[in-house]
Parts: structure tokens; sequence; C-alpha cells
């Protein structure tokens, strides 16, 4: 219900020069250097972002903004995360930031959300 409002705003604002695209024109798409869980601190100060969500947390952050973040691994292949500032994010999960031309992270967040792109996730779920 949230994506339906967000992507009825965004519409009602949008320009008449907007193009059909695919999400690597837009965005950045990457994995981040994974830590292990040995490394996980429990009185750490930021968040650690796995496959599955939040794992732990760790005394370093290496992303400043909210991400958004795929899970790459395991049986939550293809859920997608908003995750908040200063995190670290492990190298379970793709990160999808969007390019400075088109700076429309929550739109970007809301669209993946309902199009559900889990059916793109392939091979079978096996811890790692």
């Amino acid at each position: 219900m949230l994506c339906d409002k967000f992507e009825y705003y965004f519409i009602q604002n949008r320009q008449n020069n907007w193009q059909s695209t695919t999400l690597d024109q837009v965005a950045e798409l990457y994995q981040p250097k994974t830590i292990s869980g040995n490394e996980l601190i429990n009185n750490g100060r930021y968040f650690v972002y796995g496959a599955n969500g939040i794992i732990g947390k760790y005394d370093k952050y290496n992303h400043l903004e909210s991400q958004i973040a795929v899970a790459c691994r395991g049986a939550s292949c293809g859920s997608l995360t908003m995750t908040l500032p200063k995190s670290w994010i492990t190298g379970n999960a793709m990160i999808v930031n969007p390019m400075p031309h088109f700076p429309y992270k929550e739109y970007l967040y809301y669209t993946l959300c309902k199009k559900n792109i889990a059916y793109l996730c392939s091979g079978s779920a096996q811890p790692q």
C-alpha cells in the first residue's frame, strides 16, 4: 500500500521527458567486502547487514548513507532491505546505488519491491 501511494505521488510529479531504461543505466550494482561472523562485535556502534537483514554490529561502517540491499545468498535471495545510514553491508547482499543523474533512491526501492525480483534467483538455497 505504501508502495502504491509513493508511486502515485512520484508519477504525479514526473517530468514529461522520462524514458524507459534498465537498472544498470540508473544504478551502480556491486557487492561490498564481507566480514566473518567472528568479526562482529556485540557492543559495536554500527549495524551489519547480511543476506537476511541485520546480523549484528561492528565498530566500522562501509556505507555512510542508507542503501538498497538485495539478498543474494540463501533462501532469502532477492529480498530487499533499505539499510540505515552508517552501516556495514556484507557481500551476501548486492547494493543497488542510484547514479547521480537518477537521485530517486526511495522510488527505486519501492519499484524493486513492487516488481518482486526474487523470481530472478536461481539455484538452491544452501548455507554459506
